[in-house]
């Protein structure tokens, strides 16, 4: 069972007349919509790394990595969106809906560096989880805004939304970050208990913020939520507008067979207690 038709159709359109092809096994889930600096991108349908243009299609499986005083901004179609800072490396890891259950389970690799996730409505649902995994810890939340970071053996993350908790398991042992908090794990130690994050009071709490945060995208959670509503209406209108225009027109192209549903999309089975990434 897919996704819905739409957001197939979506996805499909996305894939279509773009520089990174995919296997027709394979759909796209959603576009870079921010490419600031040297962004580049492994996808199991290249040959090794290639640059990441505006508009460039996201896939499952992803791994995305930024050089110095680069970052980008992936939107996905159910209106989630993640922002990688500078140094960092990412991996779409897990990306699978339940349409009988109507519920997300995205899962999120983060190697080195620093990411911010803006956790839409769509993980308001029952079961539907949204994490981040290091190589010692796991961060999971539900509809909320985040940011995670990795920094010299550290994980750490702080709850920059305005409801909802993100909980944070090092070592076994689980602490909630509660709105305006963060905490802060050593590799091989539990997470500190969660405090404010008032100026100054974590040098790498501050780098992760100011190395995440893009021009034009700030605010309040409430005011990026609708911002974000906002910005993926308008990316399905200007995929709907491309699966007009008759492809084989184009000239040099390759006309694209149709797209088959993801495996990633089909209904979720139970899962396993996550456990942090095993060094690489």
């Amino acid at each position: 069972m897919t996704v819905t038709t739409g957001l197939w159709i979506l996805g499909l359109c996305l894939a279509v007349s773009r520089p990174l092809a995919a296997p027709e096994t394979e759909t796209a889930i959603g576009e870079f919509s921010t490419v600031e600096g040297e962004v580049l991108v492994t996808h199991s349908a290249i040959a090794g790394m290639v640059p990441i243009a505006l508009h460039d299609p996201v896939f499952f499986k992803d791994s995305i990595e930024t050089r110095e005083a680069a970052r980008t901004k992936a939107l996905f179609l159910n209106e989630t969106l993640l922002i990688v800072g500078e140094n960092s490396r990412v991996e779409i890891e897990k990306h699978i809906y339940d349409p009988t259950q109507n519920r997300w389970s995205i899962t999120m690799s983060l190697l080195e560096g620093k990411l911010r996730a803006l956790v839409g409505e769509a993980f308001g649902a029952s079961g539907s989880r949204f994490k981040v995994r290091t190589s010692t810890a796991v961060f999971a939340a539900r509809g909320t805004y985040f940011v995670v970071w990795v920094e010299n053996g550290r994980s750490g993350g702080v709850n920059l939304g305005e409801k909802g908790n993100v909980d944070f398991t090092s070592e076994g042992h689980t602490v909630s970050i509660k709105p305006g908090e963060f905490s802060e794990a050593l590799a091989g130690h539990p997470p500190t208990q969660p405090a404010l994050s008032t100026p100054g009071v974590s040098a790498h709490l501050t780098r992760a913020v100011q190395t995440t945060e893009l021009e034009g995208f700030q605010g309040a959670e409430r005011e990026l939520q609708q911002r974000l509503r906002e910005e993926v209406k308008e990316l399905r209108t200007m995929t709907a507008e491309r699966a007009a225009v008759p492809q084989s027109g184009i000239k040099g192209e390759k006309a694209e067979r149709p797209i088959r549903p993801e495996l990633h999309e089909r209904p979720m089975r139970p899962e396993r207690p996550e456990r942090p990434m095993r060094p690489r």
